[in-house]
């Protein structure tokens, strides 16, 4: 037989293989869910893959979430966090480990550019120093909190609406 040859169970194997493929784009669990969403809202998958959100739409580590200018949209996170994004808006998704056991346990965001509220789940309200949030020029903490970030390249301003947060520059080490 010629070695280009593929047996059945070869062959089975390979469909089995490239059905699993798609999957392997947002292994896990979503990190969120999207509650609701107006105008133009997307996520970008690390491979730059683009998907269009709506509300239903599930939301994975890794993503990086736009609203475009006149968009908004509402995301409930895994642990009943809250991420508010207003127009013109651009946060990546780092890590969402919610687990408030394990030692892993991470919530790392970064504001690229726009306004975002954010208001604390269960894992961040029971541990607050595992959360971050990152602009291009400060890192944002939390304790129970309820807050709006707005971040230009040189600016970041924060609004606090309930609790408290600590505010630090961004660079080596604190980042």
């Amino acid at each position: 037989m010629p070695s280009d040859y593929l047996s059945p169970c070869r062959l089975i194997a390979l469909v089995a293989l490239l059905l699993c493929i798609p999957l392997a784009a947002n292994a896990g669990l979503p990190a969120g869910q999207v509650l609701m969403s107006s105008g133009n809202a997307t996520a970008v998958t690390a491979a730059a893959a683009v998907r269009h959100l709506q509300a239903g739409s599930d939301v994975y580590e890794g993503e990086r979430l736009q609203t475009a200018a006149n968009s908004r949209m509402q995301i409930k996170m895994q642990d009943g966090a809250l991420l508010v994004l207003h127009p013109e808006t651009e946060i990546l998704l780092h890590t969402y480990q919610t687990d408030t056991r394990s030692a892993d346990m991470a919530i790392r965001l970064e504001l690229i550019h726009g306004s975002v509220r954010t208001l604390s789940g269960d894992a961040g309200q029971a541990r607050p120093e595992a959360f971050r949030l990152n602009t291009p020029i400060a890192a944002i903490g939390i304790r129970g909190t309820d807050f709006t970030t707005q971040s230009q390249a040189d600016l970041t301003r924060v609004v606090l609406h309930s609790g408290a947060i600590v505010l630090a520059p961004l660079d080596d080490v604190c980042s």
